[in-house]
This record gives C-alpha cells, sequence and structure tokens, in this order.
C-alpha cells in the first residue's frame, strides 16, 4: 500500500460537481435560445424595445478564473457585454441591450453568476451553494417600458432651498476651456448610462 490515503466521499463528490455542471449547461442553453429569440425578434422588428444601459453588478467571483468564466458567460449571453471588471470592490460593467430595469440587469447577472461558481467550484467549497430553482423572470428583463423604482425608505427628503439667483459658474481660463463641455458626474455606479 502507498503512502496516500483515499479521501472519504470522493465518488459522491464527483457525483456532485457532475449534476452541478450538468444543472448549469442546461440552465444556460436555456437561457441563451431565450435571449437568441429576443435579439432575433429585435432584427425583425426595429425599435420594439432597446433599452441600452450600462449597469455595474457586484460579484463573488475571487480567482482570475471565476471572473474570467464569469464574464465569459455573460458576454457569450446576446444582449449582454462585460465592458469592465472592477477590482475594489470586485464588480462588473455590464452593457445591457434591454436595461430598462437594472435591477433586472443585476438580478439575471448575479443568478448567472452564482450558477457558474457552483459549477466550477468543488462540491465541499464553503460558498459552492446547490442551484436553487429559477427565479421567477429568468433571463434578460422582458421588453417593455422602464419599471419605476420603489421609493427608498426613511426620512422624507427635505424641502428644497428657497429659489435664488443661479451661482455663477468659475470664470474659465485659456482656449481649451471654452471647447470643453462639462461632463455629468461619475459617482454613482447605480446609475445606468444611456447612449443615443
Amino acid at each position: 500500500m502507498s503512502g496516500r490515503t483515499k479521501r472519504p466521499g470522493l465518488g459522491r463528490r464527483a457525483v456532485l460537481r457532475t449534476g452541478r455542471v450538468l444543472s448549469f449547461a442546461g440552465w444556460y442553453a436555456v437561457r441563451l435560445v431565450q435571449t437568441n429569440l429576443t435579439v432575433a425578434r429585435e432584427i425583425l422588428t426595429p425599435g420594439s424595445g432597446l433599452h441600452p444601459a450600462v449597469v455595474r453588478v457586484p460579484v463573488r467571483a475571487v480567482t482570475d478564473s471565476e471572473i474570467a468564466a464569469v464574464t465569459l458567460a455573460v458576454s457569450l449571453t446576446p444582449g449582454t457585454l462585460v465592458l469592465a471588471v472592477h477590482r475594489d470592490p470586485m464588480a462588473l460593467s455590464v452593457h445591457g441591450m434591454y436595461a430598462a430595469d437594472p435591477v433586472a440587469v443585476r438580478r439575471y447577472t448575479v443568478e448567472l453568476e452564482r450558477r457558474v461558481l457552483a459549477a466550477l467550484r468543488p462540491a465541499d467549497h464553503p460558498a459552492a451553494d446547490p442551484p436553487a430553482a429559477d427565479p421567477p423572470a429568468p433571463g434578460p428583463p422582458a421588453v417593455g417600458p422602464p419599471a419605476a423604482d420603489p421609493p427608498a425608505p426613511g426620512p422624507p427628503a427635505p424641502d428644497p432651498p428657497a429659489a435664488g439667483p443661479p451661482a455663477p459658474d468659475p470664470p474659465a481660463s485659456g482656449p481649451a476651456a471654452e471647447e470643453r463641455d462639462p461632463e455629468p458626474p461619475d459617482d454613482d455606479p447605480d446609475v445606468p448610462r444611456r447612449w443615443p
């Protein structure tokens, strides 16, 4: 007998991991067909419901291979594309063709990531939770008018200050300052960016 000992439950872990990989493959195949049909409908009937936006989605992937797998799965889904990977805190900037509801895009991306990680991570990994039942609205968000955001909990917003004359803009110096347009602040990652 060699000096190595057999790890208990190795066969059980292999069966669990194989089940997770097959479960992800089936779930992803269905989503690919759904999103391909949605994009095909958009091609055949132009202008029926595009709402492009970029949504920042926090992710749980930690290793480079996990981040690459999640990024590839999102980018291979028609209608979505990962534009950037942010390391601190870990997040993806996802462009969605149908991003009228950023929460739905975020929910879909998080569900996709959860299933990719469950398929990649070993069965005994502490964060490798088994895939749950399908969410009520799987796939990319439905095409339609944007959903209204629910009111934020907390105290009511204070009354705006009394209207007065606007503050003058600071003087610009040099010819380059005259040619520049002011850029909107880019400090809120949850606000979708829309392009014409």
